[in-house]
């Protein structure tokens, strides 16, 4: 059976900042500010890009968030548990 859940619109808006991830990382968390209150997963994207966006990460975190499938929701926790608890250290809940 085909899965039928939707990703949340933003991330279409968010998909196109994406591309250009390594040049302009505040482009993403100036997208996501109108979405912080509304969208399950818009303030650990924040969180995210607000930690990697001086860094060297910001391509490589792009490219792994294109790939994801973010309909599914494990693999978007995944995804946010990787960066922000293994790449940047901060501590799990």
């Amino acid at each position: 059976m085909e899965d039928q859940r939707r990703a949340p619109a933003y991330l279409d808006e968010i998909r196109a900042l994406m591309h250009e991830a390594a040049d302009d990382p505040a482009a993403i968390l100036a997208a996501l500010e109108g979405h912080l209150e509304t969208e399950e997963f818009a303030t650990s994207m924040y969180l995210l890009w607000g930690l990697i966006g001086d860094t060297g990460y910001a391509a490589d975190a792009a490219r792994e968030w294109l790939a994801l499938d973010h309909r599914d929701r494990d693999a978007v926790r995944g995804y946010y548990d990787h960066w922000l608890f293994e790449v940047c250290g901060y501590q799990r809940p």
